[in-house]
């Protein structure tokens, strides 16, 4: 005879089913109705309910740390709710991911990453990889002040050249985008990470080719435009659609060029370009709204010189950390 009695992954189901309807809450309250029933959570249980806390953005280091701590308690009556590197990433992800955003979050997320480091010690399973560092890197560049954020982000680096950590795309990306938002780093450096990148298996991709680019524009606009056309170039041989410049691109230059008397003359030469060599013939082209204030700008007034308020458009839109 079946029985029909819910096993444990009846109970994940139910917890990925209020997650996904954005019902933290919901999720938590049955989480812990679940461990009252005498279901001792698994690893996966535990992903699923990291999730919905970054979902509800009311984490701090002690909740989180509380977390793990449960988790680790767990562990020696029921193995398969050992804590994993995914675990930990994930609550790093959460506390990057807070309510209010400030270096505190920052610094309350490298706390549990040295945690997981000292762990790791007794547990390998849990030594950080890229994906890890890559999760940090994030975390620091959204709320460090400039040259706090470039110390950092260069200490993480260090750490992880002296770790011999294998690197990605993603983890450059990062790094590269927190280096460029610091505003404290040189073109050679840069240059020199970008070349890295480029001897990566998976090479650079638009995301990277964005960031170099807003480095370049800040000082030079002129290598800038040429590094914009060897972003056309390397396409145009490769037919990689990873590499095609796209709006940002753009815009990030048309931002630059606000700054240059008679620049709107450019402006409007570079939105003629983005119609002839992005939109056209491409139906599924996508506009974004940084691009579509300069466009409207334009049309409004023939003789206009003003030029439109435009925000230099966020890279971190662009990029995940599963990205292809």
């Amino acid at each position: 005879r079946l029985s029909t009695a819910p096993d444990i992954v009846a109970f994940q189901s139910v917890l990925v089913a209020w997650v996904s309807c954005n019902q933290p809450d919901m999720a938590l309250s049955f989480f812990m109705e679940m461990i009252e029933d005498g279901f001792l959570p698994t690893s996966m249980a535990y992903n699923i309910i990291i999730e919905a806390l970054e979902n509800r953005g009311l984490v701090g280091f002690n909740q989180a740390e509380e977390f793990i701590e449960n988790m680790w308690n767990r562990f020696e009556e029921y193995p398969a709710g050992r804590p994993n590197l995914i675990n930990y990433t994930k609550l790093i992800t959460v506390l990057t991911k807070s309510y209010k955003r400030s270096s505190h979050n920052a610094n309350e997320a490298i706390r549990l990453f040295e945690t997981l480091w000292q762990k790791s010690e007794e547990y390998p399973h849990l030594k950080p990889d890229a994906i890890t560092y890559t999760v940090v890197l994030q975390a620091i560049a959204h709320n460090e002040n400039h040259q706090k954020l470039y110390d950092k982000a260069k200490a993480l680096y260090n750490d992880v050249q002296d770790r011999k950590i294998h690197l990605n795309r993603n983890f450059y990306g990062s790094y590269l985008n927190a280096l460029v938002k610091s505003r404290q780093v040189g073109d050679d450096e840069i240059s020199g990470l970008f070349a890295e990148v480029e001897a990566l298996p998976e090479g650079a991709n638009s995301y990277i080719y964005n960031i170099i680019l807003r480095q370049y524009a800040r000082k030079d606009i002129i290598r800038a435009r040429a590094f914009l056309e060897e972003m056309w170039n390397k396409y145009n041989k490769s037919r990689d659609k990873r590499l095609k410049p796209n709006t940002a691109s753009y815009v990030i230059i048309m931002s630059a060029y606000r700054r240059d008397k008679g620049g709107i003359t450019a402006i409007r030469e570079l939105v003629e370009e983005v119609e002839r060599r992005l939109i056209e013939g491409d139906k599924n082209f996508a506009y974004t709204y940084e691009f579509r204030k300069f466009q409207h700008s334009l049309t409004k007034d023939s003789n206009d010189t003003s030029f439109p308020t435009v925000t230099t458009p966020s890279l971190e839109a662009e990029h995940s950390i599963n990205d292809s």
